[in-house]
């Protein structure tokens, strides 16, 4: 989708800090981080909402969380959190 700015980024057609890609996703590190590390995690295929993907795209988006950049991606929820965590946001 020409007007994504998540497409352009995978296309390599806007400038990012890209830290991991493969031929499933795209990791970059977010402009305006919210925590101390703040890599995005995006599928290369476009999906307008979540809402939109089908079983059939199960393996696409199982990969971008088994992406090696996703560990990198977790932070804490909180100070003491044992385990790492993901959240989901849906552009506009």
């Amino acid at each position: 989708m020409t007007s994504c700015i998540f497409c352009k980024i995978a296309a390599k057609e806007m400038p990012a800090k890209i830290v991991h890609e493969d031929a499933t996703s795209v990791a970059f590190l977010d402009i305006n981080p919210q925590a101390p590390v703040h890599i995005l995690v995006i599928p290369r295929k476009h999906f307008a909402s979540a809402e939109e993907t089908e079983e059939a795209d199960a393996p696409v988006l199982v990969a971008c969380v088994e992406s090696e950049a996703a560990p990198r991606a977790c932070w804490p929820l909180t100070p003491t959190a044992a385990t790492p965590a993901f959240e989901t946001v849906q552009g506009p």
